[in-house]
């Protein structure tokens, strides 16, 4: 069953995916051994000339370079390429020191891989990846399982299980066995409100980094908060914290909506900056691993606002402050623990993260 990843080796999302669905992967024999799994580090680059082969990548030189080394690992070492790209992943330092302390962990040999980027072999493979890379891929990591690209919902080991028409192994038995519903976790807030920011690098880092937990959540965010609607055609708003709040909600929303499996890591550093100009967007893009211009046309357009109608449709009336938390229909209250909310009301096996 195959399972392509297609990913670029500076991308915050792809050492996310990497570093966990794919280890967790690796320690599941019984799923890795119905699993054709093949990476693609391209990403969101683009061909600049074809002979020579040269590219322009969204993280700069240093990605291409990166691409190149993971690319040269696969090549020469078929067998041996999964520990080495796991190291390099892991530490982002593809200087040759870099390479070499990989190279010694996966058991290869760090020359032959250096002189393979370096030379006219690396920027020839990186070619053969763009020529793989889907060129209506939306975002980055980019994972497709048995010809069905990974939504946002989507559970990447179901995905895995649903499409192996052999017999299931025990590790797909279980999942169904132990099926139960994600806990809803809603968080209905605005871009500029202190409060809200202090959530957002707070308790949901702490739930993105709380594996077992995150992997029963279903976690939405709504940036609209105390605005009010001025009009619904066309659509015009008062926030709060006056019109830059309303533009930072828009370029949030735009964020969820053209990036809907790479949407949180510019909105944690979109909170951890507050800076909505258009230098700081783009600053939020590079590290996410998605396009700036994309969200800026939509947020700068028509689109963001209508966004913004949708998001206060979706706000509950009723919302006494900002950061407003409803988890499984709960709105959580001073003295409640959002992860004890979670653990709660969640009617499966409770994760080790509850016990």
């Amino acid at each position: 069953m195959k399972a392509t990843l297609y990913f670029e080796s500076y991308c915050p999302g792809c050492e996310y995916f990497i570093t966990g669905d794919l280890v967790k992967l690796h320690e599941t024999e019984d799923l890795m051994a119905i699993t054709d799994l093949e990476l693609v580090p391209y990403g969101n680059a683009h061909v600049i000339s074809r002979d020579p082969p040269t590219f322009q990548c969204q993280h700069g030189e240093k990605e291409c370079y990166g691409n190149f080394v993971e690319l040269c690992s696969q090549e020469h070492y078929p067998n041996n390429w999964w520990p080495f790209i796991l190291c390099q992943e892991s530490s982002v330092d593809f200087s040759d020191e870099g390479v070499k302390k990989c190279a010694v962990q996966a058991g290869i040999d760090a020359e032959t891989i250096l002189s393979c980027a370096k030379g006219t072999e690396g920027p020839a493979l990186h070619l053969i990846a763009a020529d793989k890379t889907p060129a209506d891929h939306k975002w980055v990591p980019w994972v497709v399982v048995d010809g069905k690209v990974m939504g946002e919902t989507d559970d990447f080991f179901q995905m895995i299980c649903d499409a192996y028409t052999g017999e299931k192994p025990a590790s797909c038995l279980k999942t169904v066995k132990n099926e139960a519903p994600k806990v809803k976790a809603t968080l209905y807030f605005e871009s500029y409100c202190p409060g809200c920011e202090y959530f957002i690098t707070g308790d949901l880092v702490k739930l993105h980094e709380t594996e077992d937990l995150m992997a029963i959540t279903d976690l939405e965010l709504v940036p609209y908060g105390n605005a009010h609607v001025i009009s619904r055609d066309p659509p015009t708003f008062q926030c709060q914290h006056g019109e830059k709040e309303c533009y930072g909600n828009f370029v949030e929303l735009c964020s969820q909506e053209h990036y809907p499996n790479n949407w949180w890591p510019f909105i944690l550093c979109q909170e951890s900056s507050v800076d909505f100009s258009d230098e700081g967007v783009k600053k939020c893009a590079v590290q996410a691993g998605i396009d700036a211009e994309t969200i800026l046309s939509c947020a700068k357009g028509t689109e963001g606002p209508a966004l913004h109608l949708i998001a206060a449709d979706k706000t509950p009336a009723d919302h006494k402050w900002v950061p407003w938390v409803v988890v499984d229909g709960k709105v959580m209250g001073e003295t409640d623990d959002f992860f004890q909310m979670i653990c709660d009301a969640y009617t499966g096996e409770k994760p080790a993260s509850c016990k």
